[in-house]
């Protein structure tokens, strides 16, 4: 990156035509990673691909908007104050291994969710449709569904066998499912 800052802003240009070798040469690194790490910085929006005519030409150059750039998520980065009583002051966001533990990739959500389903099993899975699900309701909504589910004689019968796996649950959508009452249940006045 800074590389390539230099290479244009140190020559009062925007973008600048740099090969894959001329990067290579300069800064001592394999083209093959010089490429990934052109991809991957154009990907978060950090660098500017600009394509040359029909020739196999590209000029790179730096984002300056911050506002395009794709940053890490929150999970990923850690916020260590350098003050304690000041929290003002504070180092920048810094990746660190400790904050993707296991017990950091489950959302409250989430949790809330294995929580109160009543067949917990391949808990992976279940968060992986999860996260996939974009339209899945509200929490509150989800966990009042549940509930209802489990007073069903599906649910109930031969103590639970009929419960879906609760990636099923959410691939399905069943929080849209129709409950029907036991007929014990039912109060005629």
């Amino acid at each position: 990156m800074i590389y390539l800052i230099r290479k244009t802003y140190g020559w009062h240009k925007k973008v600048d035509r740099i090969s894959l070798s001329q990067f290579s040469k300069e800064i001592g690194i394999d083209r093959r990673l010089i490429h990934r790490t052109l991809k991957m910085l154009s990907s978060k929006g950090m660098i500017v691909v600009v394509p040359q005519d029909d020739r196999k030409i590209v000029s790179y150059g730096f984002q300056k908007d911050y506002d395009k750039w794709i940053l890490s998520s929150p999970k990923m980065t850690h916020r260590k104050s350098v003050i304690p009583q000041d929290d003002a002051l504070s180092s920048p966001e810094i990746p660190t291994k400790e904050t993707n533990t296991k017990e950091n990739i489950y959302t409250s959500d989430f949790i809330s969710f294995w929580n109160s389903y009543p067949k917990r099993i391949g808990k992976k899975a279940t968060l992986k449709a999860w996260m996939k699900a974009k339209d899945k309701p509200l929490i509150d909504y989800i966990l009042s569904k549940i509930n209802q589910q489990k007073e069903s004689d599906q649910w109930k019968k031969d103590n639970g066998q009929y419960i879906p796996n609760p990636s099923t649950w959410i691939n399905q959508g069943r929080w849209d499912d129709e409950i029907s009452i036991p007929k014990e249940k039912l109060k005629w006045k």
